[in-house]
């Protein structure tokens, strides 16, 4: 948003500049579970165990397990809320598509004296031939509560290898709100971040390895697992740029209704990656800041105005939230004809300045919201104008421009 200054009224928003850092899609989202074993045995006849912690009895023991999902690989779906909760996510989800499979896992189990022993489910170990995996998530403000499954399954087949291994669905209902969230309940995206905490509720959620090499059992281990903490990390992607456009609804469109010589734009927001189909992770926030002077030509050639000169934006002071159509709305652009002394400021600039048509410009820079709270330039740095013409009045965004007489 931009601070217009005709009167000290302030008006709104969008885009990025100079040291503007590269953008880049960060791919990677991990979802660590902790917990205890429910149920578990380790071990086949006393041999060909899964896992080196001197039990065939997992049952109290801890465990980690780390799901790691690639979001360029397999294919992700989502869909909308209904009604007054349209442009909020209800449901997303990553599977794999063919051999683009998206999700691996590691799981941890720790012997009563803290040491611990993994087994990977993927990774092209053990004669692996094929692995399937998908993660989900349903939540939003039309549900009303939040839950998210993981799972990954692993067949092998190659080298003398036999058998398959499978790690959930782990099922989880999400720990607490994403903070930043409208309405408090937390995102249906399956990539946003969350800090590790309690789970509100969960179920037990079952592993099974079952392996041989040449006809022999080579590792054994299944059972169930209790998960306790959750946490999601490693997605932020800033985006490359954004597209503007006038609004297109509501009355007078794109022109204001409580400022009507000021224009409303919506933008929308650019991957860094067009394979990415769900957008921006989660509920995301985007600000605008000061960067360059303002210019205002229609006070520089006024002698004495009774009007102050157009303000720069004041930073970081207008945030706006981005819905999962990766668009925010609206940056209102224009000259407020504000009121003054028994004069109107767009007569008063046509009646007293030398320089018809005048104009102000601010330099507005766009900044994206991290999920650790830190903010990042994005895309270009935006012009932004409200021109006084002779009989008309121009509004430019970006490489948006509108006009109307006025």
């Amino acid at each position: 948003m931009k601070c217009i200054k005709c009167m000290c009224i302030a008006l709104l928003f969008v885009f990025a500049l100079a040291l503007t850092p590269t953008a880049w899609a960060q791919r990677v989202v991990t979802a660590t579970i902790t917990g205890t074993v429910s149920t578990g045995t380790n071990c086949s006849g006393g041999t060909a165990c899964a896992f080196s912690v001197g039990a065939t009895n997992l049952a109290g023991l801890s465990y980690k397990l780390v799901y790691t999902f690639d979001d360029s690989q397999g294919t992700e779906t989502k869909s909308n809320c209904s009604s007054a909760y349209a442009y909020d996510l209800s449901y997303s989800h990553i599977v794999n598509s063919g051999s683009s499979n998206p999700g691996t896992a590691v799981l941890t189990i720790y012997d009563s004296g803290g040491n611990p022993s993994e087994f990977p489910f993927g990774g092209g170990t053990l004669g692996q031939t094929s692995i399937t995996s998908y993660a989900t998530k349903y939540g939003g403000l039309c549900t009303g509560y939040s839950y998210e499954l993981f799972d990954v399954n692993v067949v092998y087949g190659s080298g003398g290898y036999g058998g398959s291994s499978d790690v959930g669905p782990a099922t989880a209902a999400d720990p607490v709100p994403y903070s930043n969230y409208l309405g408090g309940v937390s995102s249906a995206d399956w990539r946003v971040p969350i800090t590790l905490a309690a789970l509100k509720s969960a179920w037990t959620f079952a592993f099974s390895i079952n392996i041989n090499l040449s006809g022999h059992i080579n590792q054994y281990a299944n059972g169930y697992l209790t998960p306790e903490y959750l946490t999601i990390g490693g997605f932020d992607e800033l985006p490359a740029g954004e597209t503007t456009a006038q609004r297109t609804t509501g009355s007078t469109p794109p022109w204001n209704g409580t400022y009507p010589s000021t224009a409303d734009w919506a933008q929308t927001l650019s991957p860094a990656d067009s394979s990415h189909t769900l957008g921006f992770a989660g509920p995301a926030k985007i600000q605008e800041v000061a960067t360059g002077t303002t210019v205002d030509q229609c006070y520089d050639n006024t002698v004495s105005s009774i009007f102050p000169p157009a303000s720069d934006i004041p930073s970081g002071a207008h945030q706006w939230d981005v819905d999962n159509s990766n668009v925010w709305k609206y940056d209102t652009v224009g000259r407020v004809d504000s009121f003054y002394l028994g004069q109107y400021q767009i007569a008063y600039y046509r009646a007293h300045s030398t320089l018809i048509p005048c104009s102000y410009t601010n330099y507005q820079q766009m900044q994206y919201m991290y999920s650790d709270g830190s903010w990042h330039n994005y895309g270009s740095v935006n012009t932004l104008q409200g021109i006084i013409g002779a009989t008309t009045i121009t509004s430019n965004r970006a490489s948006g421009s509108v006009s109307k007489s006025y």
